[in-house]
């Protein structure tokens, strides 16, 4: 066990695992849900890797395009970290970019019992 496990651990009174998109996903123009609502996750962070889209996050599913968090070209991200943004990290998450194919990349830790 190492010592980041441990800490984890015991921050959080159980294990946890990190997972991620297995390639860059893409999104179209239209809402497209990313992220199903998980109230175990701990930590989640959204990477744009377009180099010339603008990629949109929101919570509402039927927000107007363009809404929500802005996440510029070339690697605008945004994060949500359950110690600073409480239950924003386990919400669903939608995004929508200015064209198709924009490119984002996912990461998520979970705590697992």
């Amino acid at each position: 066990m190492g010592a980041i496990a441990d800490f984890l651990r015991k921050k959080y009174d159980r294990n946890c695992d990190i997972a991620e998109t297995p390639q860059a996903a893409a999104v179209a123009a239209a809402n497209q849900e990313i992220a199903l609502n998980d109230a175990d996750r701990l930590f989640i962070v959204v990477v744009n890797l377009s180099a010339a889209n603008t990629l949109y996050i929101t919570f509402n599913p039927v927000a107007a395009v363009p809404a929500g968090f802005v996440l510029g070209a070339g690697g605008g991200g945004i994060s949500f970290d359950v110690n600073i943004h409480g239950p924003m990290s386990g919400r669903r998450l939608f995004a929508s970019a200015t064209a198709y194919p924009t490119a984002y990349y996912l990461a998520t830790v979970r705590g697992i019992i």
